[in-house]
């Protein structure tokens, strides 16, 4: 879910059900299901909102 969140976050004009198939989800309705219980807001919703899915999302970073 984390994957999908990145990518909805980082991609302006790709489809939610492309984003889904590309975290091997084959079920557009399940996908919908676990994004909205993991991150509670549909991915259209997090789509229209994508600033907020930074805070989502957060970055780790590594320093050596």
């Amino acid at each position: 879910m984390r994957k999908a969140a990145d990518l909805l976050a980082h991609a302006a004009k790709r489809r939610i059900s492309d984003i889904a198939f590309a975290c091997r989800f084959n079920d557009l309705s399940y996908f919908n299901r676990c994004f909205r219980r993991r991150f509670g807001l549909t991915p259209t919703a997090a789509l229209i909102r994508s600033d907020n899915l930074t805070q989502l999302v957060p970055r780790i970073r590594i320093t050596i």
